[in-house]
């Protein structure tokens, strides 16, 4: 697996020399100066989507993927690890809830 993280790119033709399957974002890694992708329950899982550290050789951090997704530093998430990685990636961003909110609020 170290070997797949070192040789990633921005999609998995860097590493498909490496790997026998997966989908185009499999093994990549986050672009440094574009939106990142939408994260999954499985943020952290290299062969499962887009999630190695765009400088780093590893894949995100559940509090990077908390950031990503709009959660402030302050913000507890409670559980295993596994449970707060699934509840980053099951979340919908704070941000993007206050906006929806703020929009049906307009309404009334």
């Amino acid at each position: 697996m170290m070997e797949i993280i070192r040789s990633s790119g921005y999609n998995i033709e860097a590493v498909r020399h490496l790997v026998t399957s997966g989908f185009s974002t499999c093994y990549s890694r986050l672009e440094p100066n574009k939106p990142s992708v939408t994260l999954t329950v499985n943020f952290v899982n290299p062969s499962s989507n887009k999630c190695i550290h765009p400088y780093q050789d590893r894949a995100l951090t559940p509090r990077e993927g908390a950031r990503i997704q709009g959660f402030p530093d302050t913000f507890s998430f409670y559980g295993t690890r596994t449970q707060i990685v699934k509840q980053i990636g099951n979340a919908v961003p704070p941000i993007l809830s206050k906006v929806i909110a703020e929009k049906i609020y307009s309404y009334y």
